[in-house]
């Protein structure tokens, strides 16, 4: 089941081997998943497309239809900038108290079917300031 393999973030470098740690499979794809929705679209330098509205979105007054906003722009940007997964947005759960919200992002591996999710746990309290 080889779906892919990617630099560790945070990288984690050997001094003593010199090779950087990897990671692999769904935790690769994962770990894509959680870099797209956390950084701000624009924040790449040379991908002014590569990230998401969602930390902008999350600063604003819950509501229901807020919450659909933040279950489309996931949707959206993961579908738009990783080719190796679907998510629907129907499918993702937002759950928020005072100062954390949490994300559950189901998705499926295009090219086998295989499904797994991903959560992000935010700090309200990380963001301020942010912008």
């Amino acid at each position: 089941m080889l779906f892919t393999n990617s630099i560790k973030h945070p990288n984690e470098f050997s001094m003593i081997t010199g090779k950087t740690t990897l990671v692999r499979e769904l935790e690769s794809v994962s770990q894509s998943i959680r870099l797209i929705l956390l950084s701000e679209r624009g924040e790449l330098f040379g991908d002014p497309t590569y990230g998401s509205r969602l930390k902008r979105l999350l600063m604003e007054q819950m509501t229901p239809t807020l919450y659909d906003l933040i279950r489309n722009e996931i949707a959206d940007s993961v579908n738009s900038q990783d080719t190796r997964v679907f998510i629907n947005s129907e499918d993702i759960e937002v759950t928020e108290d005072n100062t954390t919200v949490r994300l559950r992002v189901p998705f499926q591996l295009r090219r086998t079917g295989y499904t797994a999710d991903t959560d992000i746990t935010i700090s309200r309290g990380a963001m301020i300031g942010a912008y």
